[in-house]
C-alpha cells in the first residue's frame, strides 16, 4: 500500500516541486507612470518607462541602450523621443512640447536595475483642464502586459490616481482614457 502511495502520488509531487523551483521566474519591468500638473497656465505632463521595453517597442532608439546613466539626451535624441511621442501620447486636441528627456537608473525589487527614461512636455492650459482625454499606447503596442498609472500632482509630492490601464484598442486605435478630476 505504502509503495503504491509512493509511486502514484509522492514522487510526481516532489518531481513537480523540484521543477516548479529551479525554473527562472520572470517579472515584467515597471509600467509606465504619467505624472500630471498645472502651473503658470501650463499643463506639465511627465513619463516615466522602463527604457529597456521602450526598446523593444521602438527599436530605431536602440542607440539610446549604450549612454552611461544618468544622463540629460542631446537635441537630436530628444527629438526622436519627441517623434515616437508623437505618434503614441495625445492630450484632447492640445500639442505636447517635449521639454526635456533623461535617462537614470532605476530599480525594482523583482527585476533589479534597469534603465529609467523620464520625459517631460508641456502645453498651454487656463482654467480647469478637466475632464481631460489622454490617448497613450507607448511601448504597449508591442509589449502587451505594459500598463499605464496615470497620477495628479508633481512626482514627489502628494499625487491622486486618475486612471491605471493597459493596452486599449478601438477600431485598430488606441482607445482614449476619460480623465476626470480627482476628488
Amino acid at each position: 500500500m505504502m509503495r503504491k502511495l509512493w509511486g502514484r502520488v509522492i514522487i510526481p509531487a516532489l518531481m513537480l516541486f523540484i521543477a516548479s523551483t529551479g525554473g527562472a521566474t520572470a517579472h515584467a519591468l515597471p509600467g509606465s507612470l504619467i505624472s500630471m500638473w498645472q502651473a503658470q497656465q501650463q499643463l506639465h505632463l511627465s513619463v516615466e518607462l522602463a527604457l529597456e521595453d521602450l526598446l523593444i517597442a521602438a527599436p530605431s532608439l536602440a542607440p539610446l541602450g549604450d549612454i552611461t546613466v544618468p544622463q540629460d539626451l542631446s537635441a537630436q535624441q530628444t527629438e526622436a523621443i519627441a517623434a515616437y511621442f508623437a505618434d503614441h501620447l495625445t492630450l484632447h486636441d492640445a500639442t505636447l512640447t517635449l521639454i526635456s528627456a533623461t535617462l537614470q537608473a532605476g530599480e525594482n525589487a523583482h527585476v533589479g536595475q534597469y534603465t529609467l527614461l523620464i520625459a517631460t512636455f508641456t502645453t498651454p492650459m487656463n482654467g480647469d483642464p478637466f475632464p481631460m482625454t489622454l490617448t497613450y499606447d507607448a511601448v504597449m503596442h508591442e509589449v502587451r502586459n505594459h500598463r499605464a498609472t496615470i497620477y495628479w500632482g508633481q512626482s514627489g509630492t502628494d499625487q491622486q490616481g486618475l486612471a491605471d490601464f493597459g493596452f486599449l484598442m478601438t477600431n485598430g486605435s488606441p482607445r482614449p482614457v476619460v480623465l476626470q478630476a480627482p476628488q
